[in-house]
Parts: C-alpha cells; structure tokens; sequence
C-alpha cells in the first residue's frame, strides 16, 4: 500500500493557502480557496498528484482515504485500480 503526505503551505500575498502533496516519486503544490475544509482541501491536493500520476503511470492508483496526522498533516492512502 501506498501513500501521500500532505502539508499546508503558508499563504503568501499573492496566492490563497497552498498545499503540497508529496508522494508517487512525485512532488505537487496546490493553490486552494477557503472555502472547504481542511481534510477535503488536502484529499483535492492529493487527487492533483493522484491525475498527475494515473496520465503516465502503467499501473493506476486511486485514493482508498484520508487521516490526520499528529503534527496537522494528512496521509492519504492509495490502493492499485
């Protein structure tokens, strides 16, 4: 099984928060408005890199689900298609 480590981003001045989504030898930084919450704004960072991915990759990947981590991150699972 696999997974992706997701992480908030500071907001800059001239972008809303971001969010990085590092996993699948794949690194993906997401600008994201406020109007979702966090746990849905990491799960749409982490289907960025999951598209990203699937467009090239042999073996397709889909997001099996999502938790917090102590330290305010999300690990996103991932199971084989």
């Amino acid at each position: 099984m696999q997974a992706i480590h997701v992480k908030t981003l500071s907001a800059t001045e001239t972008k809303c928060r971001r969010y990085k989504a590092v996993g699948l030898d794949m690194c993906v930084v997401t600008p994201i408005d406020y109007r979702l919450n966090s746990e849905a704004n990491a799960a749409y960072a982490a289907q960025e890199l999951v598209d990203r991915y699937n467009s090239r990759a042999k073996w397709k990947v889909r997001i099996l689900g999502i938790g917090t981590l102590p330290d305010n991150t999300w690990a996103v699972l991932l199971d084989n298609k």
